[in-house]
């Protein structure tokens, strides 16, 4: 498992947490698993005419948090009648994420199959994102820290913390202002980088099953 933040950029950030590398990796690498599922939204393309180039949506969200989003992100494959998957990303032979375009080197689909390609999609490109991503990443760490750490554990693991610029010694009251702190951060990246909402769905009104609406501030917008 992977996770946006690294240990060093943890550790930068928080010089006062004095757990085991192995424990902060676990919190990173949770969390990290947690929060791109909140964060990114799932899509899927189900290709029947054949073609060599193909469009899906953009921006794609760096899914396996290698800080770059590449073709390692979605998957393409072949769903023949039966139901067997054959994995086809060999035959990309030009991936632009930028601009959700993918060519391959043969026709594609097979005769009788479908191309599936499966991937997720962020509010903003990645290279706008990384940043808070990997904070928002270190933030949740702390939570699963807090939530799943005895308090003495805690104690002995933190120095100190740092609200408002004041530095608080760790024990029962202080703790769950900590907590508090650390949840309003993680709300306020949340909203910033989570898209209103996006989806497949079916609403009436002679919709296709397949069209995308987008709910942003109460109003529907169909693509």
């Amino acid at each position: 498992m992977e996770s946006y933040c690294n240990v060093t950029q943890y550790r930068t950030k928080y010089p006062n947490m004095r757990f085991e590398d192995s424990v902060i990796t676990d919190a990173l690498e949770t969390s990290a698993e947690r929060m791109r599922l909140k964060v990114f939204v799932p899509r899927e393309h189900y290709v029947t005419q054949t073609g060599t180039e193909f469009k899906i949506d953009y921006p794609i969200a760096d899914w396996n948090m290698d800080s770059k989003v590449d073709i390692d992100d979605i998957e393409f494959f072949e769903l023949s009648t039966e139901y067997e998957e054959t994995d086809v990303k060999a035959n990309i032979e030009a991936f632009r994420p930028k601009y959700g375009y993918i060519k391959t080197d043969t026709a594609l689909p097979s005769t009788g199959n479908k191309l599936i390609i499966k991937y997720r999609t962020a509010k903003r490109e990645n290279e706008l994102m990384i940043k808070d991503l990997i904070r928002l990443n270190a933030l949740m760490s702390n939570e699963y820290l807090f939530n799943n750490l005895s308090l003495e554990k805690l104690q002995d693991g933190i120095t100190s913390w740092v609200i408002n610029d004041q530095h608080i010694t760790l024990d029962a009251t202080s703790l769950e202002l900590i907590k508090g702190s650390n949840k309003k951060e993680i709300i306020k990246l949340m909203n910033q980088l989570t898209p209103y909402y996006s989806k497949k769905t079916t609403i009436g009104y002679d919709r296709d099953v397949n069209t995308a609406a987008t709910l942003s501030r109460g109003n529907i917008y169909f693509r």
